[in-house]
């Protein structure tokens, strides 16, 4: 999500879009339709088989770090089940089938990073295949993974979004590691029209308490900036949401924060209780010690 000027949408219209909802909050920004596939503009140049070699294990490597500065980022935002995606995505990292594709494609003359994409688009066609829907997920992760190391391979970084503005990203699929990577701060949920309740990005969405949209009803980009609401419990996205919408948003935002607020006191309650049982235990515990201490005494003195 690049820092742009403030859009103006083209379709100013009221829109209600269907999807299949993640979550249990609601979110208020502006849609931010975000780019499609890997460029290839810079996949030109095929500079010999050992220096491809070289480049693709050293992007392998930092792919892997990255994994782990995910993986200890989303432990702290969203905990240990959410975390273990990125000890996944590590291991398919490491996967055979992914490095000796992309090794043999290098052999043949293809560049590394455009053998990486290859490899990892067909490996995720395997996997998108099996009946299991919990396994066809995965496709999204082999996806990810071969994501990464093409983006160490050509130098794409991700720039940050500098604007005050809280966003929806809208985008064909949205991927673990992007998703681990969201400023929760400046999102205020997203998304897809693909995807998947069963995906690691479904689980990360869950996990780090954001409003989610997946399988939803394909648009254009002519809403690009629009004020939406997105509301998973119900299943839709309100483009220029009108002004009962908006009531309803809001009465659901404060339940929500009631809601956050009520079970935050309860957790204070119970850490007290636990706290005062400890005391009283600890008390009693000195007290049976003192009475043990004066019936000896007694017993002595007699």
């Amino acid at each position: 999500m690049s820092e742009m000027p403030k859009k103006t949408p083209s379709a100013t219209r009221h829109r209600v879009i269907y999807g299949i909802g993640i979550g249990n909050s609601v979110g208020f920004g502006l849609l931010d339709f975000l780019e499609g596939e890997e460029k290839k503009e810079k996949i030109t140049e095929f500079l010999g088989e050992e220096r491809e070699k070289r480049s693709f294990s050293a992007a392998l490597d930092r792919a892997k770090e990255e994994s782990r500065e995910l993986y200890r980022k989303t432990l702290g935002n969203a905990g240990r089940e959410a975390a273990a995606i990125f000890e996944i995505h590590e291991m398919l990292l490491s996967d055979p089938d992914f490095v000796d594709s992309v090794n043999a494609a290098i052999e043949s003359g293809t560049p590394a990073a455009e053998a990486v994409l290859s490899a990892g688009e067909s490996l995720a066609a395997i996997f998108e295949r099996l009946d299991d829907e919990y396994l066809a997920a995965r496709g999204a992760d082999m996806r990810d993974i071969a994501k990464r190391v093409y983006s160490v391979i050509v130098g794409k970084n991700e720039e940050k979004s500098a604007s005050g503005e809280q966003i929806i990203p809208i985008c064909r699929d949205l991927s673990p590691g992007d998703t681990a990577n969201l400023d929760t701060s400046g999102v205020a949920g997203f998304v897809t029209f693909s995807g998947s309740v069963n995906s690691h990005t479904a689980i990360l969405a869950r996990a780090m308490d954001i409003p989610a949209l997946v399988r939803a009803e394909e648009i254009g980009e002519e809403y690009d900036g629009a004020p939406a609401i997105i509301d998973p419990a119900s299943g839709c996205l309100f483009i220029n949401p009108t002004p009962e919408e908006m009531l309803r948003f809001a009465e659901k935002k404060a339940q929500k924060r009631q809601i956050k607020a009520d079970q935050v006191a309860a957790a204070k309650a119970e850490k007290k209780r636990i706290a005062e049982e400890k005391r009283q235990a600890k008390r009693a515990k000195a007290e049976a010690k003192r009475a043990e201490k004066k019936r000896l005494a007694e017993e002595k003195r007699q």
